[in-house]
């Protein structure tokens, strides 16, 4: 536990999302070389990298750190996924209910995530918490792949 003040953690806060708007923004232009699959998954790679990383911070400086980092790849993820979505329909009249299906499974995870988080910090500080994100992370990402593998295939030098 670093024991950082109220004002050094909405300090982290405001820089997490203020780090996150150009982190927004900049996806979009290498969309079009890479293709937006292809790019999506790295950046979940390396924000999932991000998340067991934050196992390794002692200290404010690799706190305030962290907190850069993570807020760039996690919001530019973030920003992609209803693209990512989107771009996996065929049928452009079904991508509204492909969207509000994705986004109903992830309700459930912001519904029972702070629970399960609180919960895990119960049971022996941050340490759970942190690596039960890592772990749902992980799940993610293979399922990112898993279904850029089943619409595109193997090819990972095709655009998609």
């Amino acid at each position: 536990m670093i024991g950082l003040s109220y004002v050094q953690s909405v300090k982290l806060v405001i820089i997490l999302n203020g780090v996150g708007i150009p982190a927004r923004i900049l996806p979009g232009i290498f969309i079009v070389r890479f293709g937006i699959m292809n790019l999506f998954l790295p950046l979940v790679f390396i924000n999932t990298v991000l998340i067991f990383c934050w196992l390794a911070v002692k200290d404010t400086t690799g706190f305030y750190t962290f907190t850069v980092f993570t807020g760039m790849f996690a919001a530019s993820w973030q920003a992609m996924f209803p693209t990512c979505i989107a771009s996996l329909s065929d049928d452009i009249t079904k991508t509204g209910t492909r969207l509000g299906m994705a986004f109903s499974v992830i309700s459930f995870a912001a519904l029972v995530g702070g629970p399960i988080g609180g919960a895990l910090l119960g049971t022996g500080g941050y340490m759970p918490p942190q690596v039960w994100a890592g772990i749902t992370m992980v799940l993610g990402f293979a399922l990112a792949v898993g279904s850029r593998v089943t619409k595109y295939g193997y090819n990972w030098r095709e655009k998609c």
